[in-house]
């Protein structure tokens, strides 16, 4: 990603890089110390920005052993930012000391990815965008700000994604598969004890339907009950408890073939997802 990135600023004449959902900076970091370019990282959560800050000082003070001090006071060190995106003109004011910048971000969730491509597309200062979309559930379909459908061609069609669809569009497949074709159906339990859980939950509260719970590594060996303890940790809900819950986690098999059959599509989905955000960028006349 670095490599290509860089190769991108060299082609747009780019000077400075925005990386959108930053983390721990690695990505900017690489850009910044290895190929001298100015990066500033975007990202919500404090504490991630503070370990991203803690872990160029390291990096500084390893290389420092290495360099000169004249070579030291020419190294280009990514800025780090806390910041909540919600608005085009959140992003307009972002402090750049350069016009022509590149907008990236390899975990751009929900509505952040239609934002930067509406950032990419009215502002002439934006020479390229490189993204990989993701948590496509938390797209606000057919409303303003609309992230689902961004093109004025799929609005026309009255078209429309269920939340169930565009969460399995978000799935890797590889692994799945590779179970499959090993025979590792066993493994694959976790997906019969996810159902009853999710089940439990709008049982216990509708408004519980889509509440995110931790991923939890399966094993043969595991309960239903330790699995709820696990996926539930740090959360405020009782112990979970229904008499249905044995006789749904017998039906384990029927819940692996559904979850393949939706796998299946999910590529459509994705693929759908993102043509419309290419149809959105060729209707405002670029190519």
């Amino acid at each position: 990603m670095s490599d290509f990135v860089n190769n991108t600023v060299k082609k747009a004449a780019c000077n400075a890089v925005l990386d959108f959902g930053s983390g721990l900076g690695h990505l900017i970091r690489i850009l910044s110390y290895k190929y001298n370019i100015q990066t500033i990282g975007i990202e919500m959560q404090t504490k991630l920005t503070s370990e991203a800050r803690k872990l160029d000082l390291e990096l500084e003070y390893t290389v420092k052993k290495y360099l000169t001090e004249e070579e030291m006071s020419k190294l280009i060190r990514p800025n780090h930012i806390n910041l909540t995106l919600s608005s085009l003109q959140q992003l307009a004011e972002i402090p750049l000391n350069t016009k022509k910048y590149g907008l990236i971000g390899l975990h751009p969730c929900g509505d952040l990815g239609p934002l930067l491509i509406k950032h990419f597309v009215n502002t002439g200062d934006v020479k390229f965008i490189c993204i990989v979309g993701c948590c496509f559930m938390k797209l606000s379909c057919n409303k303003e700000p609309c992230g689902y459908p961004m093109s004025e061609y799929l609005k026309g069609l009255n078209n429309d994604l269920s939340y169930f669809s565009r969460e399995i569009a978000c799935h890797a497949i590889e692994t799945y598969c590779k179970r499959l074709c090993n025979g590792d159906y066993n493994d694959l339990k976790v997906h019969a004890y996810r159902a009853a859980l999710e089940k439990l939950l709008q049982q216990l509260d509708p408004k519980l339907m889509h509440m995110p719970v931790r991923n939890v590594k399966h094993t043969n060996n595991m309960t239903f009950e330790e699995y709820c303890a696990a996926a539930l940790h740090k959360l405020s809900i009782d112990p979970l408890n229904s008499s249905d819950v044995e006789t749904d986690l017998l039906q384990w098999k029927k819940v692996v073939v559904l979850y393949t059959l939706r796998l299946a599509i999910a590529p459509l989905v994705e693929t759908l997802i993102l043509l419309d955000r290419v149809l959105f960028i060729l209707e405002h006349g670029m190519t």
